[in-house]
């Protein structure tokens, strides 16, 4: 009777082979996780890049929707810092170790992108157009090496 009940059990050869499929199977889904884990982390980047971008596109534009003149750039330059006159206060925009920083008259700097998102070659041009067309400002910039621009004209 003895002996019945060690014949219903599995070989040694079965057993190695059961271990073998279960250990791929663990793996195939470890390795499927990590990958589901890193392409979120990913696409979680991209979104605080954008997200950020656009921050700062639209707080350069609200700088120079407002503005009463220009101070720097000059016509025709093309500089890495915004000064504009507006409201009685100069506004200055600038990059600092990557992060691009916003002052109100003679406060001090405030941040307005974070450490996640680099910002290289922040660059305003002042593009003075002969009429009929108006002047323009041009902010360009990027943003964890994807590039960033916006053209705003001048309403006198």
């Amino acid at each position: 009777m003895f002996l019945k009940s060690l014949q219903k059990g599995f070989t040694l050869f079965e057993t190695l082979i059961y271990i073998a499929l279960m250990t791929f199977i663990i793996g195939a889904g470890m390795v499927s996780a990590f990958y589901l884990i890193d392409s979120s982390d990913k696409d979680n980047a991209e979104v605080n890049t954008l997200v950020e971008a656009e921050f700062l596109l639209r707080k350069i534009d609200w700088v120079l929707t407002g503005m009463d003149s220009i101070v720097v750039p000059l016509p025709g330059d093309t500089i890495d810092g915004l000064s504009v006159n507006r409201g009685g206060t100069t506004e200055h925009i600038g990059l600092l170790n990557r992060v691009a920083r916003i002052k109100h008259g003679s406060g001090s700097w405030i941040e307005l992108t974070g450490e996640r998102v680099k910002i290289t070659d922040l660059k305003f041009t002042n593009i003075d157009n002969i009429a009929p067309k108006p002047d323009a400002i041009k902010a360009e910039f990027y943003a964890d090496g994807k590039y960033f621009e916006l053209l705003k004209y001048l309403r006198k």
